[in-house]
């Protein structure tokens, strides 16, 4: 999905449904939850992508969340 579609769809549309979709690529993908604390070269990166976002993204007040493929993947 692109950033600008992302930033088009109204609350209302199912595929704004984040929950949902961290549901289904942990469960169906295998995909890992992790903080910017266990991965900080993540968090690193993210902080640089979100600094050009930062009009069209907010972040949650609790800190961002990162799903990562899982260690066989890689």
């Amino acid at each position: 999905m692109s950033m600008p579609l992302y930033t088009s769809l109204d609350e209302s549309e199912p595929k704004f449904d984040g929950n949902l979709a961290r549901t289904h690529l942990q469960r169906q993908l295998n995909m890992c939850l992790t903080t910017p604390q266990e991965s900080p070269a993540i968090a690193d990166a993210f902080v640089a992508w979100q600094a050009t976002q930062v009009n069209h993204i907010r972040i949650h007040p609790g800190g961002p969340l990162f799903l990562v493929a899982p260690s066989w993947f890689g």
